[in-house]
């Protein structure tokens, strides 16, 4: 394994043996050594394989990145890929990089993004927004600046789009998702907070919809084997069919898709369980 270059003494890039291009990290690895020289595989303590693409950005970020912030968030992606049971591609590093460094710097400003998705990524994606709130306190502890809850919900977006092996996006499924309790909500003037349980579980319900309607996955089913429980559930309250009429414009004019009587079904039973409970 041969160097390409030198970022300095713990970071190097190196032609692997069948000239594939990597990001080699490693205590002293860089140490006095220039283009061409072999690489002391024995330090060799983290490889990221990238492509052509990412490379180049990798060199571009890394010019204009303290080695400080990109030390910072290369130990929170280490951490979230011993953390989390999904595979987490290297891009997310690259990504974490750019946007930590990014953070620190507005930080240190004083300017403050505010995270329009937060409350649904804490109810939608728990246990990444836990560990977003554990990174931003990680990064407060080396850095000694404090961070708003709204980037911990921008790093568990990080993690939760890595995570998606489909198109999906986790502002997408939260815009779906939002978009159809705002219209159960608007129709049947429900107000809930989002730590009810019964927000929660329409919420996780309303997630797993989206996913596959982006993923452009068939319904589960076209009809009921036994339409009995749909009719009788349909017709317990006369608002159900404006409810349904509105969600269905709605995915027909944004995603060229409608809800099957399955689905339309366990969004009812979502709906009732909540108006008994209110």
């Amino acid at each position: 394994m041969k160097i390409i270059r030198t970022f300095n003494n713990n970071v190097i890039s190196a032609w692997t043996d069948d000239k594939k291009e990597i990001i080699v990290i490693g205590s002293g690895i860089g140490f006095q050594k220039r283009s061409g020289d072999i690489v002391d595989e024995k330090k060799i303590e983290k490889r990221y394989t990238l492509d052509t693409e990412e490379i180049h950005r990798f060199n571009q970020l890394y010019n204009k990145t303290s080695f400080e912030y990109f030390d910072i968030a290369e130990k929170v992606f280490s951490q979230a890929k011993e953390e989390f049971n999904y595979d987490i591609g290297n891009q997310t590093m690259i990504a974490l990089v750019d946007h930590i460094s990014f953070a620190i710097e507005r930080a240190k400003k004083g300017v403050t993004i505010p995270n329009l998705l937060l409350s649904e990524i804490k109810v939608l994606y728990e246990k990444e927004y836990e560990f977003g709130t554990w990174a931003i306190g990680f990064i407060s502890e080396e850095t000694g600046i404090q961070f708003p809850a709204d980037e911990a919900g921008y790093i568990a977006m990080h993690l939760i789009n890595s995570s998606m092996n489909y198109e999906a996006t986790a502002a997408e499924i939260i815009n779906i998702s939002t978009e159809i309790k705002n219209i159960i909500f608007t129709v049947y003037e429900i107000t809930l907070k989002p730590n009810d349980l019964d927000y929660s579980r329409l919420t996780t319900h309303l997630k797993y919809l989206a996913q596959r309607i982006i993923n452009e996955q068939e319904p589960e089913s076209t009809k009921l084997t036994d339409d009995k429980l749909y009719g009788i559930l349909y017709q317990q309250d006369p608002r159900m069919k404006d409810c349904f009429h509105l969600i269905n414009n709605f995915l027909s004019r944004d995603y060229n898709r409608t809800l099957s009587e399955k689905e339309e079904l366990y969004i009812m039973i979502h709906i009732l369980k909540i108006l008994s409970s209110h």
